[in-house]
């Protein structure tokens, strides 16, 4: 609210005294005795059954307006997020290694052709100071 407004404070403070006095007047929240042991028992089911998690990715993907409701249930989602981000951590390693092992191989090749360029040119100014300097290309012909 701001501060030129000030002529609808006591309302607003009306207002935040009514809603506290709802709150306090609310019958506090029953919790079932085996509650805890209901939600432990369906994560424990879901943790054991590799193909239900399975089955709640796929219809997390497939779902539309279902995966909106998959993900307000917290069913498997951080599982499925950690399994991915697994998968693609490996890749990114796996790509890593192979461009560096990549980038060696090349390094050594391109070394491997230079010596073997200096070797063949070194190899040609020899032959070509064997030939003697009146020699044309017609006079054998």
């Amino acid at each position: 609210m701001p501060f030129g407004c000030l002529s609808e404070m006591p309302a607003a403070v009306e207002d935040r005294k009514l809603i506290a006095w709802a709150a306090t007047s609310l019958a506090p929240f029953a919790v079932p005795d085996d509650f805890t042991d209901r939600v432990m028992a369906r994560i424990a089911r879901r943790r054991s059954n590799p193909r239900l998690a399975h089955n709640s990715g796929l219809r997390l993907l497939t779902a539309g307006p279902g995966s909106v409701i998959l993900i307000a249930s917290g069913s498997d989602v951080i599982e499925i997020a950690l399994r991915a981000s697994h998968s693609v951590w490996e890749y990114a390693k796996g790509a890593a290694l192979f461009t560096v092992k990549a980038v060696t191989l090349l390094s050594l090749a391109g070394k491997t052709i230079r010596l073997l360029l200096e070797a063949v040119i070194k190899g040609l100014s020899l032959a070509n100071s064997f030939v003697s300097p009146g020699f044309s290309s017609g006079s054998w012909l």
